[in-house]
């Protein structure tokens, strides 16, 4: 089986390691999952041991954080703050011993991306979550409050003032870094963090035949850095090409590429996803490529009822095309028109009844209708 180390913490030199693991499936057997564990070395990382915790097959450890403390010889307590999947019970777990037996504190049934532990109190934790905000404790864990950061999506980071532990941070994944200068009771956005990243692909035209081509622009959410900025481009379908990369130009926040089509070779239109990356970012967009198509006109069907013959004449904008008759109503093919003159096709054929309306479909994608006229 493979381990997924999710954090590290250690704390007095010469201290253990401990390592929190994600629960990961085994290899070779489908469907069956070791749930996460800490692990301890004592030699930097050279060896590690354990793999302590009870958790849910499906619990990861998300979280590490250990109470400060100056005896090396009274065991560490530690928090563990576990992440499970849909339905798999999720919390703040401690140990008082090295991490080798666990139990749940007051914070259960959430899900727990990050711990801080106030350096001066160590009684007093700060837990970020996926959905609740961040919680703290004031006893150990043994119980819970939400604080005033709530609504802003997961927090996936905390960090305290070691000096001014009252001063925290919560990095969230969509909504930037907030601060708290009153250990949580009230928070402030710091600003979203802005990098340099694709914004949008756009396609003009949306939709071509196949051998035409489109321009793309990728757009930037910022101005190129000094030297330009490499964007790459992709597609997913072999009816479109694109060039490997765009540069936008230092100091400019766009720039064009050329898609390429094909000719298809059926008649139904084909989608194509052009995608840009940039800053770790991708933004895509669907191009559409539809089939070259002629131009077909029925001059004349006509059916003698007396003969049992069904006459037919059309023109094609494509010479080289070649044009098949259909029962309209049922998609039955009477016959294949003769190409005598041009652009101009004829044919009869013995038919038992009057077909009523007949298509003429081409091989170029064109078709036409018309009613046949009884003689």
């Amino acid at each position: 089986m493979e381990r997924d180390w999710s954090k590290f913490r250690c704390l007095l030199p010469g201290d253990p390691l401990f390592g929190g693991t994600e629960a990961v499936e085994v290899l070779n057997y489908p469907g069956y999952t070791v749930s996460g564990h800490v692990y301890t070395s004592t030699n930097g990382g050279g060896i590690w041991a354990g793999g302590f915790g009870d958790f849910d097959d499906l619990e990861s450890v998300q979280a590490l954080a250990i109470v400060p403390r100056t005896d090396p010889w009274t065991p560490a307590t530690l928090y563990a703050g576990t992440y499970g999947a849909t339905g798999v019970f999720s919390a703040v777990f401690k140990s008082t011993d090295a991490g080798v037996g666990w139990n749940a504190t007051g914070l259960t049934g959430v899900r727990v991306y990050a711990l801080a532990i106030d350096p001066l109190i160590p009684t007093t934790l700060y837990a970020g979550t996926e959905s609740g905000g961040v919680f703290k404790s004031s006893d150990g864990g043994a119980s819970w409050s939400a604080t005033g950061l709530t609504g802003v999506g997961g927090v996936l980071t905390l960090a305290i003032d070691p000096l001014t532990p009252t001063t925290l941070y919560a990095g969230t994944g969509t909504s930037g870094v907030y601060k708290s200068t009153n250990g949580g009771v009230n928070w402030n956005p710091t600003g979203l963090i802005t990098w340099s990243h694709i914004s949008s692909v756009s396609l003009n035209p949306t939709s071509v035949v196949g051998g035409s081509s489109s321009t793309g622009t990728v757009t930037l959410s910022a101005a190129a850095p000094a030297g330009g900025a490499v964007v790459a481009l992709g597609t997913d379908s072999n009816v479109a090409a694109v060039p490997a990369s765009a540069t936008v130009a230092a100091g400019a926040t766009s720039a064009t590429f050329t898609v390429s089509t094909n000719s298809l070779t059926a008649c139904a239109a084909s989608g194509a996803t052009i995608s840009a990356t940039y800053g770790g970012v991708t933004r895509s967009a669907t191009l559409t490529v539809t089939p070259a198509t002629d131009t077909v006109a029925i001059q004349q069907a006509d059916y003698f009822a007396n003969r049992y013959e069904l006459r037919v004449a059309a023109m094609s904008t494509g010479s080289s095309a070649t044009l098949q008759v259909y029962v309209t109503s049922t998609g039955v093919l009477i016959g294949t028109l003769k190409h005598y003159d041009g652009n101009r096709y004829s044919g009869r054929f013995t038919w038992p009844v009057n077909p009523q309306t007949m298509t003429v479909r081409s091989s170029l994608c064109g078709a036409a209708t018309k009613a046949v006229t009884a003689k």
